[in-house]
């Protein structure tokens, strides 16, 4: 393998932390505010001086989203398909907590 090789990361590693829940529930649709989220993220990283949501994968970074924020409604739950309904759903219901 060449260096250049094993240095890339993927735009999936590179980019998980700052993905926002509809991404990474794979949702059919989403809308350009998946943008405001990712600069939300980064903002809150320039404030804490260290990552905010640096989930180890797709599952973590969906608890961490949860824990910080709460679990969404069900209503959130409209454009998703159905295994990622029960993925959100098998977590339990979580109220979030303050930014501070």
């Amino acid at each position: 393998m060449s260096s250049e090789r094993t240095n890339k990361l993927t735009d999936y590693v590179a980019t998980r932390w700052y993905r926002p829940p509809e991404l990474l529930l794979e949702a059919r649709e989403y809308e350009p505010n998946v943008d405001i989220w990712s600069t939300g993220c980064i903002f809150a990283e320039m404030i804490k001086r260290k990552p905010f949501l640096p989930g180890g994968d797709s599952h973590i970074q969906l608890e961490l989203i949860c824990e910080n924020f709460g679990t969404p409604s069900p209503d959130d739950f409209l454009h998703l398909s159905e295994g990622s309904r029960k993925v959100l759903l098998s977590r339990g219901k979580k109220p979030g907590r303050p930014l501070k």
